[in-house]
């Protein structure tokens, strides 16, 4: 990517974009992952960040009659982390959280390696700061 793409990937990102530690479980463990998501109705940006980028699309169809088609486009754990990197110095208002989730994924262990209770505590308080930077709403300083 030249640094104008860069520039206009962050841009949407910022905009259109969420970066999130998500938690779930799986086979009775609590795990947690980096996912970067732009949801938006248009199609060709959703196939312009797959061609540039790699990920996902999915579709959401709104019931009401008068929305349009939502497409989310997805990229999880490290192909996100080097996303990130590359638009960061662009980055105005998710910034903050992108180092944030550069620096889990960081931290990120293979699959299968036991976590200690530390290594969850941490991650558990990266997704809560995470969470919290990505509330909505005006911030009144």
């Amino acid at each position: 990517m030249n640094e104008t793409e860069k520039a206009y990937i962050a841009g949407i990102i910022d905009g259109e974009g969420c970066i999130s530690i998500e938690k779930f479980i799986s086979r009775g463990n609590m795990n947690y992952r980096l996912k970067l998501r732009v949801t938006n109705t248009n199609m060709l940006l959703m196939a312009y960040l797959t061609l540039c980028l790699g990920g996902c699309i999915s579709t959401r169809h709104r019931k009401e009659p008068n929305c349009k088609t939502t497409y989310i486009w997805s990229l999880p754990g490290q192909p996100a982390v080097d996303c990130l990197k590359q638009v960061l110095p662009h980055l105005l208002l998710k910034k903050e959280v992108a180092e944030l989730g550069i620096a889990f994924q960081k931290m990120k262990r293979g699959k299968g390696s036991p976590k200690t209770d530390k290594e969850l505590a941490v991650e558990e308080a990266q997704y809560i700061i995470a969470k919290n930077l990505n509330k909505r709403g005006v911030e009144i300083l």
